[in-house]
């Protein structure tokens, strides 16, 4: 479609001040993408003092590009410091820190304030939050380091996802959020337009399924069971018929003889 990084940018930028005023939306926020997405995760190179990692021995940790209001969008806690604003990310010299990330950086001291380094060549990044250890890719994995800088230019020629929370069903939103894409360019359709219960489908699927299966596997038991304690019952009852009859004959009563 013809759409280079500031053309995108500008798109998506107008995207969010016509999706904010709608009736109904609480928070609005871009992202290069959402946890539970399906792809390959992006790491990048970390220093934690600051110094270029051409220089010094980086470790990989994950990585996000966001926009400003992407933790309040989503729901993710900042457990201290605070979340990006549109003044953040417009200087991009700011960052925020999951808390596993922070821990390890900076063991025994607070994260907010320091000074760290993304990649070779990289601008200094100063961390002004510290956000919760949220599950990002698969249900049940251990909470990985994560490092959230603002969105690059760069990155607006790749998938950007628009991030909106609604105070009420979210599911009515999804046809409002497509016009609102066509009206600013009518031949631009929307790539994926869901819900995060509609995202989760996928994630969920391998519990789902083996949910289903064990079910089946339960009630399957459960009917062996009970054909197999109906046998063992009849069998009994059958050996001690003559048993029954003498006792009923010597004056035993119906509930007696049940009760046996």
């Amino acid at each position: 479609f013809n759409y280079d990084a500031v053309r995108s940018r500008i798109l998506f930028e107008n995207l969010v001040e016509r999706v904010r005023v709608l009736p109904g939306v609480e928070r609005v926020a871009l992202g290069d993408r959402v946890p539970f997405y399906v792809g390959f995760p992006k790491t990048t190179k970390l220093s934690a003092n600051g110094t270029d990692c051409a220089a010094v021995e980086c470790q990989d940790v994950f990585v996000y590009g966001v926009g400003p209001g992407y933790m309040a969008a989503l729901g993710v806690p900042i457990v201290a410091g605070q979340e990006f604003t549109a003044q953040d990310i417009a200087t991009g010299n700011s960052a925020v820190v999951s808390q596993k990330l922070a821990a390890r950086l900076w063991p025994g001291r607070g994260a907010v304030g320091e000074w760290i380094r993304e990649g070779q060549g990289g601008r200094a990044l100063r961390v002004i939050g510290v956000a919760a250890d949220v599950t990002h890719h698969m249900l049940g994995e251990t909470p990985r380091e994560y490092l959230y800088r603002p969105l690059l230019e760069r990155e607006y020629a790749d998938a950007v996802t628009l991030v909106v929370r609604t105070a009420d069903d979210p599911g009515r939103f999804l046809s409002v959020v497509q016009d609102q894409v066509r009206a600013l360019d009518a031949s631009l359709p929307p790539g994926s337009v869901k819900t995060m219960a509609q995202r989760m489908e996928m994630p969920l699927w391998p519990a789902r399924t083996a949910a289903g299966f064990l079910g089946i596997c339960g009630t399957l038991a459960l009917v062996l069971a009970t054909v197999g304690l109906f046998g063992m019952t009849y069998l009994t009852v059958s050996q001690r018929t003559r048993e029954f009859g003498i006792r009923a004959a010597l004056g035993a009563t119906r509930r007696r003889v049940m009760g046996l």
